[in-house]
């Protein structure tokens, strides 16, 4: 009976009648593109890397030329950065991210360069980066970091390391479920621990939209001389009043307009001089505006205190016409520093 039974043979595979080939072409896809995922990722960090360098090598030049200037009493306060955190960095970039493939082996296993994980999981730094953050939060609001120079440094350097964030958090979103289906937690971690080391440094120095910024100053700019004129004309109606309710004779020290007139270039003289200073630190670049604040500021003071004698010998007329300079001057220097402000902005767009 055994010799009359038909033994089964299983189907050979065939290409025809809806015979599906096996999935390694797809897997293979797959591996493929979560390994240039985390080389991605490895990248991005070794450029955030190199930014934070360059941050630890500013401070340590500071550092020896603030220790040159005062060698008995300059200390190193804590939170700082130092010559092991330069030497952590520097071993750590000589570590090119490796670009070698995935092997696969079945069922499904995925194994990754040890190196490249090595990378990813590596945490020693994360300290650094945050001093970085808590570093440009102190900097960011310290007088010496208010210059032209150091705020577009700031700008770009801030630009780079949100680049660097969002290159990782797209590639973290990608590969955060493979990294855990794989049990590589350790990994896991230490990109989350970066990821979140420099969404704090964005928000220690957050960049302003650049829209806003360019309507801003796209608005500001040609308006600015229109709204001066505005209300320098307007200005000619209460002078042209004055002069019409001036006597003709002249004042004297018992007027209470002869103490206005002292009180007047009292304020005046100061806050000339405060605004022709701010001036003064743009001066090697706007040299024109700089000598126009000058001769401003100099009419200004002259205009505020000639009109006290000239109220005691002639007609108070001239003295109220004399006293209109101080304020137009104070005007026009304010517009040489709005006008300084916008247009290197307009310039760094």
């Amino acid at each position: 009976m055994s010799m009359n039974m038909k033994v089964k043979r299983k189907p050979t595979p065939n290409s025809t009648q809806g015979w599906a080939a096996p999935a390694g072409n797809q897997q293979s896809i797959a591996f493929d593109e979560y390994h240039s995922n985390l080389v991605s990722i490895a990248k991005t960090i070794h450029t955030a890397n190199e930014e934070y360098l360059s941050i630890v090598k500013e401070y340590l030049r500071w550092l020896n030329w603030s220790s040159s200037k005062n060698p008995f009493s300059f200390s190193q306060s804590s939170g700082r950065f130092t010559q092991d955190d330069l030497h952590i960095l520097e071993g750590v970039l000589q570590k090119q991210p490796p670009v070698s493939r995935f092997v696969v082996q079945p069922p499904r296993g995925w194994f990754a360069d040890p190196q490249l994980l090595d990378l990813l999981r590596d945490t020693s730094y994360a300290g650094i980066w945050e001093r970085a953050a808590e570093n440009m939060a102190f900097l960011k609001s310290h007088p010496k970091h208010q210059t032209e120079k150091h705020q577009e440094k700031g700008r770009r350097r801030a630009e780079k390391l949100r680049n660097c964030r969002i290159a990782l958090e797209t590639g973290f979103s990608m590969v955060e479920k493979d990294l855990r289906a794989q049990g590589l937690g350790s990994v896991y971690d230490g990109i989350l621990v970066k990821l979140n080391m420099l969404r704090n440094y964005e928000e220690a120095y957050p960049i302003p939209s650049e829209r806003r910024i360019n309507l801003w100053f796209k608005f500001q700019t040609p308006t600015l001389p229109l709204v001066n004129t505005v209300f320098l004309l307007a200005s000619l109606f209460p002078l042209c009043m004055a002069w019409n309710k001036s006597t003709d004779a002249p004042g004297s020290t018992g007027d209470s307009d002869f103490w206005t007139l002292i009180l007047n270039a009292i304020i005046q003289s100061p806050s000339l001089v405060s605004t022709l200073y701010t001036v003064h630190r743009q001066s090697k670049k706007h040299h024109v505006a700089w000598i126009c604040a000058i001769w401003l500021a100099a009419c200004g003071i002259a205009c505020a205190y000639v009109c006290i004698p000239l109220y005691l010998f002639l007609p108070t007329k001239w003295s109220v016409l004399m006293s209109v300079g101080g304020p137009i001057a104070q005007l026009g220097v304010n517009f040489e520093i709005a006008w300084m402000a916008d247009h290197s902005k307009l310039k760094n767009q």
